[in-house]
């Protein structure tokens, strides 16, 4: 590896960044939600267990671009790298096939697309940037 390719590798997010990432937006998603039910029914308890599996659920999410697509090398972002998954989910979360949903199952689905969200984010941010497709 040339030392431009091993500069643009070592600038590249990494696993345990990834995963950091999406557990702190998996947590702070729940902690939102947990606030709006607890305003909405004072009675509520904090669910602990909820934060927990939100946090992970979200540090999962966050993995999967590089699951799907290894970091094997410097030049290894493609489709799931790219800024059309990124469109994709977007729309996912906020537009049609999500909302006939309800409860939970929207709510799982709508934090793995923020999870992985966060992945390109901290992505999109090195030299190497994403790709359209």
């Amino acid at each position: 590896m040339g030392q431009v390719s091993k500069k643009l590798y070592s600038d590249m997010a990494n696993f345990k960044t990834h995963f950091i990432v999406g557990a702190a937006v998996g947590a702070s998603l729940n902690l939102m939600k947990q606030s709006v039910e607890k305003a909405a029914t004072p009675s509520r308890d904090f669910d602990w267990g909820e934060l927990l599996t939100w946090t992970a659920v979200g540090a999962g999410a966050a993995s999967l671009p590089d699951l799907l697509e290894p970091a094997l090398n410097p030049n290894h972002r493609g489709f799931f790298h790219s800024f059309a998954i990124g469109f994709l989910i977007l729309y996912a979360i906020f537009g049609g096939p999500l909302q006939p949903l309800q409860g939970k199952l929207r709510d799982y689905l709508r934090l793995t697309g923020f999870g992985y969200l966060s992945h390109l984010a901290l992505d999109i941010v090195t030299p190497m940037g994403l790709p359209l497709f």
